[in-house]
């Protein structure tokens, strides 16, 4: 048994996603920004079993989503489109996060959310915070449940009853 705190290794079964940093740039950076910030409010509503608080952060990343996924962020047609499909993508695992139609649903909504910011993020080559990949096992689904944070410390919001806090396993800006 590992005291509370003792921290342990996640269970790294992340996507195989790449992180590439030739479109990597500061105004993709800070378009992000408030957008990992409002998710992590995902976490925190996941974790503290507070839907009310859980879809209210929701509401407010897909407005998020809509309005930064508008922004004209240069003459780079390929990075723009890069840089819009995935927050489009965000955008759609959040409206699905909304239509769940039982707490049961949340978690792997939650997890598919975090799926599609982990591919958006590496896709434009995100290179603000560092940010930690997590994985925790799971009886829903095979490879685990997936979340992301500027934390590299941090417990597992999808079991809230499990107190041990958590090391990432792996960092975003080193996926190759």
């Amino acid at each position: 048994m590992v005291a509370c705190s003792a921290p342990q290794t996640a269970n790294f079964n992340a996507p195989k996603v790449a992180f590439s940093s030739e479109f990597s740039n500061e105004i993709f950076n800070n378009a992000y920004d408030p957008i990992i910030a409002k998710y992590q409010d995902i976490l925190k509503g996941m974790l503290a079993k507070d839907t009310s608080y859980l879809f209210n952060a929701t509401r407010e990343l897909i407005q998020l989503t809509d309005s930064v996924a508008q922004i004209k962020l240069g003459n780079d047609t390929i990075s723009q489109e890069r840089f819009s499909k995935g927050l489009m993508n965000v955008n759609a695992e959040l409206r699905g996060l909304l239509a769940s139609a039982s707490i049961e649903e949340v978690p792997m909504s939650v997890h598919m959310t975090s799926i599609q910011l982990l591919y958006a993020l590496g896709e434009i080559g995100y290179s603000g915070k560092t940010i930690y990949i997590y994985t925790v096992d799971d009886d829903t689904i095979a490879d685990g449940l997936l979340w992301l944070s500027p934390l590299k410390n941090m417990r597992d919001p999808y079991h809230n009853d499990q107190k041990a806090i958590l090391i990432a396993d792996q960092v975003l800006q080193e996926l190759k």
